[in-house]
């Protein structure tokens, strides 16, 4: 595992940075913080911003962040604090937002955004189900999903807008990755605006 792609992770600073120019104050909430290499690339240009990873702090490592498991983060913190939610997993992120769709609740007019990498295809691929993108984009039981395009990814942003009571106003893929043997990931951002 790798934390991030060398191939994309320039690309990946560039969606941040543009959600950065679309939405401020930026108050972010990573729930999927790694070593920091997005707070030290982007987001360290924010307004406010909190890490969540389970893998042990280091002093080296300058963001701020909780020791924690996202699921319990989504479930423990205040998400009103936040409107920059950034879910660079490695396998699908489904899960964690609509978690947040169903904790978190945007008033009439105001600015958020949600960054994802998407691996749901490692899974799928080998005839997997993702009951979090099913929820969202729900497919005949017998066909389901194969594999997430950029079109079913797409399809799920739109849908976990719906979800969050948000319309969405700029929404950027960034491509993918696909590696001998590896599993395509999907890189992209939405910034929205409450419909109260």
């Amino acid at each position: 595992m790798i934390d991030n792609s060398p191939k994309w992770h320039q690309a990946k600073l560039a969606l941040r940075r543009e959600v950065l120019a679309k939405v401020r104050p930026a108050r972010v909430l990573d729930l999927f913080a790694g070593r920091g290499e997005m707070w030290r690339g982007a987001w360290h240009l924010a307004d406010g911003y909190l890490g969540v990873d389970q893998r042990p702090w280091r002093s080296d490592e300058p963001h701020h962040r909780l020791m924690l498991d996202n699921a319990q983060a989504v479930e423990k913190l205040r998400l009103g604090a936040y409107n920059v939610f950034d879910l660079d997993a490695y396998g699908e992120p489904w899960s964690m937002a609509l978690a947040i769709a169903e904790r978190r609740r945007w008033v009439l007019g105001e600015v958020g955004s949600l960054v994802l990498t998407d691996g749901s295809s490692a899974k799928l691929r080998f005839g997997g189900r993702i009951a979090s993108l099913e929820a969202l984009i729900p497919r005949h039981p017998d066909t389901g999903l194969r594999d997430v395009t950029e079109d079913v990814h797409r399809q799920a942003i739109g849908a976990w807008c719906v979800w969050s009571g948000v319309e969405p106003t700029w929404w950027s893929p960034a491509g993918g990755l696909t590696g001998r043997g590896s599993s395509k990931m999907l890189y992209s951002a939405v910034v929205f605006v409450g419909r109260g």
